[in-house]
């Protein structure tokens, strides 16, 4: 026996039981603009969707990756460009505390390994970088210096020079 609905209420053809329609996702093109099921149960119709078909889903989802990953790419640069100084500035943040740039006029916009002026990085000289969480980083002026990038690598590979040893 199906009850009638009050104003306020709908009857789920999930669960068989009569809800509040806050229950009920919207759907415009219904008679009363909700979907014939509670939230609960979509939800598991969903659940059991899923699982019944995920190499399907897992497939498509790669192909489509594959198939857009170029428009997508430029859609994530075009943000970026859009949004660059927001990314730079939190990432030199998390990365030298602010110092970035005060460290680079300290040490003259030059490596103080080999005296180079390109592609210039912040090295941690007590190696608590990037490698350990933001609040472990000792992103203190005396613990920073500036290389060039080949110098970097030299330095974290161990056959790096400090201040021409």
């Amino acid at each position: 026996m199906i009850l009638e609905p009050i104003k306020d209420t709908k009857y789920c053809s999930g669960c068989n039981k009569v809800k509040p329609i806050s229950e009920f996702h919207r759907r415009r093109r219904n008679k009363d603009g909700l979907v014939y099921t509670c939230k609960i149960c979509r939800q598991n119709e969903t659940l059991k969707y899923r699982l019944k078909y995920r190499d399907l889903i897992n497939k498509r989802k790669r192909e489509s990756y594959h198939r857009d990953k170029y428009k997508n790419r430029h859609k994530r640069h075009a943000y970026y460009l859009r949004n660059k100084e927001h990314f730079l500035s939190k990432s030199e943040i998390q990365r030298y505390g602010r110092n970035r740039q005060n460290i680079l006029e300290r040490d003259g916009f030059k490596c103080q390994i080999c005296g180079s002026n390109k592609k210039l990085a912040i090295h941690h000289v007590d190696g608590k970088g990037t490698t350990v969480p933001t609040a472990e980083r000792n992103n203190n002026l005396e613990n920073l210096m500036t290389v060039c990038s080949l110098c970097h690598i030299r330095l974290h590979i161990g056959k790096g020079q400090l201040n021409g040893q």
